[in-house]
């Protein structure tokens, strides 16, 4: 009877889980046979250590077998049909950059364009021999041994590696081939980069493509221009370039505080801030030195421009008009929504105050009372 109780608690035992060894070539080519069918979305985590200081990034990455990726990495986003390579900035919706790419140097072209990414899965879809330079960090890496780990689940196909600068291991769902996670110890653990990965779900996947036709081809990412992040009362006054129509000349000028900036766009005829005008001027009169500057802001190629200038001019004199170009850099770096908008700075560039201002309706009487709350707000902000 003990026997048979013996027996009987052996055969209910689960089956004893083993690692079992594997060629690296044989894995990297099931990791590749995954990459290449698709498509695949996956947000990937970043973690790289240096010197003992630690910065973590996200990157959210699309391969569309057989030619597309896309990768958007904080405002960036790199793009590829196999043809063309493009990248945009999220923070300037007016440009791109385009170079012509062969998919066979698709990641050379990635590397040319921006710092090496550390993403495994773009070699595994796209190198002939993804094992060789698997990432730019990994080059002249010797895979020395793979395995699979039934003891979990799913198995895990684990393939490491080292060269004379770094050790390597690689992390992959055996059953699918998906990588979940890469670690890079460079000189001895002065830098380490660490990856994982989790698939993205359909609603969080970033369209892909980003429509060129109205944008402009630039060289090089040093051509963007940001739009900038919000500015806050308390926050210096960024350098906007501003240029005014003085002497024949087209000159480049920026408020000097104390001042009182009006930003106007969408400018339609009577519509503009004239409580806002007479405010100003009549605290320019009180106190020497005070500057009222009009911001007219215009969309790029915006048409009629010169007769907006002049009508905004007309109702504002004697305080000049000074343009600039593009909202999203000027104007809406205070407020989205604002067609008008009042900021007032003091003598140290400091915005103090910024009031959205309601365009007033063509024909509509300047209301004095709008004057004396708006010549207070100046006051109370510049002392």
């Amino acid at each position: 009877m003990l026997r048979f109780l013996a027996l009987t608690f052996l055969l209910a035992l689960p089956a004893r889980a083993e690692v079992i060894p594997l060629d690296p070539a044989i894995a990297f080519d099931d990791l590749a046979a995954h990459y290449r069918r698709g498509p695949h979305h996956e947000r990937i985590e970043v973690r790289v250590t240096r010197d003992g200081t630690t910065r973590a990034e996200p990157i959210l990455l699309r391969i569309e077998p057989p030619d597309t990726l896309q990768v958007t990495l904080n405002d960036l986003t790199v793009w590829s049909d196999g043809t063309v390579l493009r990248l945009f900035d999220r923070q300037d919706e007016q440009a791109y950059v385009e170079h012509p790419v062969e998919r066979r140097d698709l990641i050379g072209a990635l590397n040319a364009a921006i710092p090496p990414l550390p993403l495994p899965q773009i070699a595994l879809a796209f190198a002939d021999k993804p094992d060789r330079a698997l990432t730019d960090y990994t080059r002249g890496v010797h895979w020395s041994n793979a395995s699979v780990d039934d003891a979990v689940r799913p198995a895990i196909t684990t393939i490491k590696g080292a060269s004379d600068r770094a050790e390597v291991s690689l992390t992959a769902d055996a059953s699918t081939g998906r990588v979940l996670g890469m670690r890079t110890v460079i000189d001895g653990g002065r830098t380490i980069i660490e990856l994982t990965s989790q698939p993205l779900a359909q609603a969080e996947t970033p369209p892909l493509g980003i429509d060129v036709a109205r944008r402009t081809r630039v060289s090089d990412p040093s051509s963007f221009r940001p739009r900038g992040s919000k500015v806050l009362v308390g926050d210096t006054l960024p350098v906007f370039g501003f240029t005014v129509w003085r002497n024949d000349e087209n000159l480049t000028e920026e408020p000097a505080g104390p001042a009182a900036v009006i930003f106007i766009r969408h400018w339609q005829p009577g519509t503009s801030p004239r409580a806002a005008y007479e405010a100003a001027r009549a605290l320019a009169a009180e106190r020497p030195g005070f500057q009222p500057f009009i911001a007219l802001i215009f969309e790029v190629g915006e048409p009629n421009e010169s007769a907006i200038a002049d009508g905004v001019k007309q109702e504002a004199e004697p305080i000049e008009v000074h343009r600039a170009y593009d909202p999203d850099r000027s104007i809406v770096r205070f407020s989205e929504a604002a067609r008008q908008l009042l900021v007032v700075i003091d003598r140290e560039q400091i915005v103090r105050a910024v009031e959205p201002l309601t365009p007033r309706e063509p024909g509509a009487p300047i209301d004095p009372a709008e004057v004396e709350r708006l010549k207070s707000l100046m006051r109370r902000a510049i002392q």
